[in-house]
């Protein structure tokens, strides 16, 4: 809720029922929409055909990274059969897309015989999380969010992800997505302050709306590299919007499953 320029990916399922877990706007509305530049260009929109929409952004030449929820069919109990990434979309325009060919979920999020009710339980927040395998190598021409810091073209500062055991709390984060509240056709940011950090949930007070889960939280490093440390998953009730935080074991399942 900060005016100031840092960046976080940020998005919130547009199926959530229950109102504690909605995302929020929390005081003065302080979203601001973003460009086709880094690291935006590495968002993407998603696209559930017939359902919604959410967000997710690139980790690989053809991996997206996402909140589990937005790709889940809680009546079929498994992943919707067609999706669309939507890479850097803006209005009608987007800078590439391609269709999904996999989803792949976290061990221990779906029970092989009730599957996973994301509206309810809550002891799986923070395996809210889930890779897209695409058919087409997008994230060859524009870059993507690497493990290892990584500096492309047109974008000197450079990404990474988080890569240690601690905890961060009591940061500075931005969450950008695609909020429904505004029309779902444009990506917005804000930068806000981490208030709580579990080691597998970052909770934060910055602006989100549905449409937003599955952005990336992502913090500024002095002035050299961006790191992304969350999965923007939900609201986390009482005034705060929450995140899957990248702990050891996001992290080995996201180096396993990026192609």
């Amino acid at each position: 809720m900060r005016d100031l320029i840092d960046e976080i990916l940020e998005m919130d399922d547009y199926e959530y029922s229950a109102l504690e877990d909605r995302e929020v706007v929390l005081d003065v509305d302080d979203r601001k929409p973003v460009t086709y530049f880094a690291p935006w260009r590495y968002i993407c929109q998603i696209n559930v055909i017939g359902v919604g929409h959410g967000t997710g952004t690139l980790i690989g030449p053809k991996t997206v990274l996402t909140a589990a929820h937005v790709a889940w069919d809680i009546k079929t109990k498994t992943s919707h059969p067609r999706i669309n990434v939507l890479q850097g979309k803006n209005g009608p325009d987007q800078l590439q897309q391609s269709e999904v060919e996999k989803v792949v979920f976290p061990s221990g999020l779906i029970d092989p015989v009730k599957g996973w009710d994301y509206n309810n339980d809550k002891s799986k927040w923070h395996l809210d999380y889930a890779i897209l395998h695409l058919k087409d190598r997008i994230g060859v021409k524009y870059g993507y969010w690497s493990f290892a810091h990584k500096i492309w073209k047109d974008d000197p500062i450079g990404t990474s992800m988080w890569s240690s055991a601690y905890a961060l709390s009591k940061i500075n984060v931005n969450v950008a997505g695609y909020p429904g509240d505004k029309g779902n056709n444009f990506a917005y940011w804000d930068f806000d302050k981490v208030i709580r950090n579990d080691g597998k949930i970052l909770f934060y007070q910055n602006d989100t709306a549905a449409g937003q889960s599955g952005a990336p939280v992502f913090y500024r490093k002095g002035t050299r590299r961006r790191v992304l440390i969350g999965i923007h998953s939900g609201g986390g009730g009482a005034g705060k919007n929450r995140a899957v935080f990248l702990n050891k074991s996001v992290q080995a399942f996201i180096q396993k499953y990026t192609k």
